[in-house]
């Protein structure tokens, strides 16, 4: 049985400007933290859409096909599988990526809350230079990662933060 659902996701800091309708539920106001159980419960592909000072950033899978906007990779490693022609990149952010030694240390079984705040540390220190790639104003973050919620949320979540201040 196919149920539509329409989940309204709401910023905490940016003006508390609803976001984009995301999967599907029954007109009930879901805020973003605790979205992602319900999504996960219910077994619906997240995508997650911030706006922030009329700019728009969302996270998508680089296997899905492109559905317009900015696209930058924020993969340290090349996706498996995709050809940089196939990919249909803008930029591709390393700077912006969790460090080789965080990503191991991820794989390994770092706690996920841990893993989250050493990330953030990490971006607190990337260069003012190195934001650039997020300056635009339609972003599409793309990750290999199937696992939700993944590193490009946490540097969505941190976008957002430094955007908002």
């Amino acid at each position: 049985m196919l149920v539509h659902l329409s989940l309204v996701v709401w910023l905490d800091s940016c003006e508390s400007k609803p976001l984009e309708s995301v999967g599907t539920h029954s007109n009930m106001g879901i805020r973003k933290d605790n979205v992602e159980p319900i999504l996960i419960l219910l077994n619906i592909r997240c995508v997650y859409k911030y706006v922030c000072n009329e700019r728009i950033m969302r996270v998508e899978r680089i296997y899905d096909s492109p559905r317009g906007g900015v696209r930058v990779l924020v993969d340290r490693l090349w996706p498996r599988g995709i050809s940089k022609d196939a990919a249909v990149l803008n930029k591709w952010a390393k700077e912006l990526t969790p460090s080789t030694e965080l990503r191991r240390a991820y794989h390994d079984g770092m706690v996920w809350q841990e893993f989250k705040i050493a990330y953030m540390l990490e971006l607190e220190n990337v260069d003012d230079t190195d934001w650039q790639y997020l300056d635009d104003e339609n972003i599409v973050l793309l990750t290999a990662a199937k696992k939700v919620p993944n590193h490009a949320h946490v540097l969505l979540e941190f976008w957002q933060r430094r955007n908002s201040s």
